[in-house]
């Protein structure tokens, strides 16, 4: 069947009326060779023990408990045909050899649907290879008990641009990346105990929305690529040696708004965003808690704006390597749980500007290995030696104009994508909670108005 011919009938699958192969024991591949493009092959429950070639456009469905086993060797399924789908089966036992590529799925043609289906025991998870358009639903990978420079990507996607990643669960892999690829969505995943969450390479357009990243070495980090849009993700506890709960290097016109940024290392870290002349970067309403740094701004960052944030008890709310200020970045209507400021009319905005000034941080700025010393008592002590005998006044860092007196929070909508994978939305749901009944009983003074 010619390659024009197959796109038509993907296209317009009503017209393509397969017949339905029961696969009950026996070999998967022995009716894979039978099958014809359009074709469904049901998998019964049992224990297969095979590796998988799909070189036809036909769906695999897995009914019951239908286990593929690759036997430790190579990649269990690998995909060639376009429009293959794959629902409803546990795949196990990949190869471990990371210069093979050994995965539980292997996609090399465009157009798969990957959907209900649980991967454990495998190197890397589902990987991409020019599989413009296929959509990653609703599946939970695990990968190998690996020392993590060992482990595979979970989910790697290679030159696919359209790809959808949704509603999958990942655990102790090593990434979820995507490399060469153009308006890929992720959305409603589900990452933890990985090194990075999320890794964004040469990719334009992309939205990341609704992910829970925890655990991990860094939850998000984006690289070289132009109009990201990062909503509404819970980035929490992501303490590796950096510990970004998102970090953005060389990123142009991109916009990260309404995330929970909680207890990382660092929340944001700017690196040379944006890179080009025109561009800017925009954070709205962004929710940065308990961060040993709330957000690192290196000193090439230029034109970002930073609106209707809240910073909440971050061990250091902002910091700027190797510069006193940096003049194009504004900060204006930023909540700052530090304010010493006042709202006399009760309106929710202070009546002075918020000033994040710091004597300890201007030294380190100008002498890095000083550094050692930050969040410790030396620090504090440095700072409040400079407010009692003020012989040295630091510069402010930051000034917003506009500091509000009370915390926003983000438009975060927790979504339930997965029977199995519903204890990650219980564990969210009660940090959020307790997030809220803190700044009730601090904030709320019993009845009184916010001071």
């Amino acid at each position: 069947m010619s390659k024009t011919l197959v796109s038509f009938l993907l296209l317009f699958p009503w017209i393509m009326q397969g017949k339905v192969l029961t696969v009950e024991g026996g070999n998967i591949n022995n009716y894979l060779r039978q099958a014809e493009s359009g074709d469904l092959l049901i998998v019964k429950a049992g224990y297969y023990k095979e590796k998988i070639v799909v070189d036809k456009s036909i769906e695999l469905r897995g009914d019951g408990e239908a286990i593929i086993d690759g036997g430790g060797e190579g990649s269990v399924i690998t995909i060639k045909a376009e429009g293959v789908k794959v629902r409803g089966f546990r795949i196990i036992g990949s190869g471990d050899h990371l210069d093979e590529e050994n995965s539980g799925i292997e996609i090399l043609a465009k157009r798969a649907f990957i959907e209900d289906n649980i991967l454990e025991d495998v190197l890397f998870g589902i990987y991409l290879k020019e599989a413009h358009g296929s959509v990653i639903k609703n599946n939970i990978i695990r990968g190998k008990d690996l020392p993590e420079p060992r482990r595979g990507d979970l989910i790697r996607v290679w030159n696919s641009s359209n790809v959808e990643i949704s509603s999958n669960v990942l655990d102790k892999g090593r990434d979820m990346v995507i490399w060469y690829s153009e308006g890929i969505k992720v959305l409603s995943n589900t990452v933890s105990h990985s090194r990075y969450g999320i890794h964004f390479m040469y990719c334009d357009d992309a939205l990341l929305r609704n992910n829970v990243l925890m655990g991990n070495s860094v939850g998000i980090f984006m690289m070289y690529s132009r109009r990201s849009v990062i909503e509404r993700n819970f980035v929490y506890q992501n303490r590796g040696v950096s510990g970004f709960g998102v970090g953005l290097k060389d990123l142009d016109d991109s916009v990260i708004t309404d995330n929970f940024f909680i207890d990382n290392r660092v929340g944001i870290f700017v690196d040379n965003s944006p890179r080009e002349e025109e561009s800017k970067m925009v954070y709205l309403r962004n929710y940065l808690a308990l961060n040993d740094v709330g957000i690192i701004l290196m000193a090439s960052v230029r034109r970002n704006f930073f609106y209707d944030n809240s910073f909440v008890k971050n061990g250091i709310q902002v910091e700027i390597e190797g510069s006193d200020t940096l003049s194009t970045v504004v900060w204006d209507k930023n909540f700052w749980s530090d304010y010493g400021g006042f709202d006399e009319d009760g309106d929710g905005w202070g009546e002075i500007p918020y000033k994040l000034v710091r004597l300890y941080e201007n030294i380190a700025s100008y002498y890095p290995t000083t550094k050692i010393f930050r969040l410790t008592l030396t620090a504090l002590a440095v700072d409040f030696a400079s407010k009692v005998v003020p012989l040295i006044e630091p510069k402010a860092k930051v000034v917003d104009l506009n500091p509000r007196t009370y915390p926003i929070y983000p438009e975060y909508k927790i979504t339930y994508f997965s029977e199995k994978s519903r204890f990650y939305n219980y564990i969210l749901f009660t940090i959020m909670v307790l997030i809220f009944l803190g700044f009730v009983v601090k904030y709320a003074n019993f009845g009184e108005k916010f001071k």
